[in-house]
């Protein structure tokens, strides 16, 4: 049985953090965490994190979405600006808990701890990045490498980089919209890409024309975005993990 919550923080300080999970109706040895983005767990995202998980499961793959929000103190869903300037304090203590969220995972009794998974979108594809040596397998939707001047971070301090923690067994793949104006491809893909590749990782990228950042647009570009990147990253982990 999976329990409802998983621990994250030391032995000082432990913390119980809620996690949803999609188990597939079969036998299974694989799993793939899911990071949500700054507006967390809120229309339409909690939509498209779910279907997510939904997809994942019926793939033979266990979902689990950790609400990384609720470590102590909590950052409200559906508020990016509570989010963005609590990104420079605490981005580390979050990529903690996804970190501490894989470790959990690798632990269940029916997962091979070698068959864990990472997906992350926007911010939480920043953080997964973070911590990219605790799986072999990751994929990044339309994830910032460095934060946009119009986002305010409520500091000058720049947030830059995929952090130390090199993979050099790291299979990655990078979903991005050609017409993101907000983390625009040159400024964040294309530098995430070089950085992976220049640690070793084998890198695939898919930059979808028309579509902007979330892929949410009701335009068909960005519903074709919705559909296909979700279709490749479910067939990624499924050919990968």
């Amino acid at each position: 049985m999976i329990p409802s919550t998983f621990q994250t923080g030391t032995d000082s300080s432990r913390e119980n953090i809620p996690w949803t999970f999609d188990e597939p109706a079969s036998a299974y040895d694989r799993a793939v965490v899911i990071a949500y983005g700054s507006d967390g767990l809120v229309s339409p995202w909690k939509a498209e994190i779910e279907n997510f998980a939904k997809k994942l499961a019926e793939a033979g793959i266990l979902a689990l979405t950790p609400d990384y929000f609720e470590v102590d103190p909590p950052t409200p869903h559906g508020s990016s600006e509570a989010a963005f300037t609590s990104i420079l304090p605490r981005n580390e203590q979050w990529a903690q808990v996804l970190r501490d969220a894989v470790k959990a995972a690798k632990a269940l009794p029916k997962v091979d701890d070698s068959k864990v998974g990472l997906v992350g979108l926007s911010l939480g594809g920043f953080l997964a990045l973070q911590i990219r040596d605790s799986v072999n397998v990751l994929v990044e939707h339309y994830a910032p490498y460095r934060f946009p001047p119009n986002v305010d971070l409520g500091t000058e301090t720049p947030l830059i980089g995929l952090g130390p923690n090199k993979n050099p067994a790291l299979k990655a793949a990078i979903h991005h919209g050609k017409a993101d104006a907000l983390v625009p491809i040159s400024l964040n893909a294309s530098p995430i890409k070089a950085d992976l590749i220049a640690e070793g990782a084998t890198v695939t990228t898919t930059y979808y024309s028309g579509a902007g950042h979330g892929f949410q647009g009701t335009d068909a570009d960005s519903a074709t975005a919705r559909k296909e990147s979700l279709d490749d990253t479910i067939k990624f982990f499924a050919d990968h993990l």
